[in-house]
């Protein structure tokens, strides 16, 4: 998208991936996001016990915290909170891949509507069927909280922008 009208670049973005024990996933995820979003800066919150290589072997150049103990996932947030300056932040599991350029600028292209606050993506498995399409609550259900289209083959109803009740990373 280039639009002089839009609030919102990838150079407003941070990445923030909590990460354990899983740099091959990492590395994959971090490719990803050289590959289709190059301009937005990265951190990384190590969770694990194993030592991430040399991001600099891997040609990323990310910022780097090491907790030293696993704070969980909402605890890595916790301290990345502390270290991000850009006005967008996008919450990443270390295991996602996006598959396309333009994806990242989809999103932040939301952020133009006033009472747009939280964005979440489609999330799909690498079979093309559909892992997240939006959260939904509903009471009289046993799982409450569940993931539209879950499951699902990907279908044009998924990719339409809708209100949800939650959004994963």
């Amino acid at each position: 998208f280039v639009d002089d009208k839009l609030k919102y670049f990838a150079k407003d973005v941070t990445v923030v991936i909590p990460t354990f024990n899983s740099p091959d996933m990492l590395k994959q995820c971090l490719d990803s996001i050289k590959a289709t979003a190059p301009e937005v800066k990265i951190q990384i919150i190590n969770n694990g016990d194993s030592l991430i290589p040399n991001l600099a072997e891997w040609n990323h150049n990310p910022e780097l915290y090491e907790a030293g103990q696993n704070l969980g996932f909402a605890g890595a947030l916790k301290i990345a909170e502390t270290m991000i300056a850009t006005p967008i932040v996008l919450i990443l599991n270390d295991d996602v891949v996006a598959r396309r350029a333009g994806c990242l600028e989809a999103m932040l292209f939301e952020f133009n509507c006033p009472d747009v606050g939280i964005v979440g993506a489609k999330l799909l498995y690498p079979d093309g069927n559909i892992q997240h399409g939006g959260g939904e609550v509903d009471w009289n259900r046993d799982d409450i909280g569940y993931h539209a289209y879950y499951g699902m083959p990907d279908k044009v109803e998924a990719n339409q922008r809708r209100e949800v009740s939650f959004v994963t990373g």
